[in-house]
């Protein structure tokens, strides 16, 4: 008889069709991107937005990277920005997400976009220097 293994995240998506991950993992996704970390960029799951924290600078809706951090994992861009992705958040009763963050030591996974992949968040760097 053949054993095999399943992760966590993998047994996560079975149950809820969704994977869950703790925060290095997260972390070593964005980094897989290939791009500056401004640049790391995540996926609205109701319009496939690609967005990073810097599009939330430029386009004015924060005034700094660590400002944007409060919504760029959260929220699609057109939220704040009309004409731009949708106005999707990860607040409301429905609950459309792929991906939770495990952030341990006891406390409640949260909700977050998925990390585009690295072709994605490189083509959108370069869509948007």
């Amino acid at each position: 008889m053949i054993k095999t293994t399943v992760s966590t995240a993998e047994r996560s998506l079975q149950k809820t069709g969704r994977r869950t991950i703790d925060l290095e993992q997260f972390k070593v996704e964005l980094a897989s991107q290939g791009v500056p970390r401004e640049h790391f960029a995540l996926v609205c799951p109701v319009c496939k937005t690609v967005q990073s924290r810097q599009d939330f600078v430029t386009l004015k809706v924060s005034r700094t990277l660590e400002e944007a951090q409060k919504y760029w994992d959260y929220s699609c861009i057109g939220r704040f920005f009309p004409g731009v992705g949708c106005d999707w958040t990860l607040g409301g009763l429905f609950q459309l997400h792929t991906l939770e963050i495990d952030p341990g030591e006891g406390e409640k996974p949260f909700p977050c976009f998925e990390p585009a992949t690295a072709e994605e968040a490189q083509k959108h760097m370069e869509n948007n220097l």
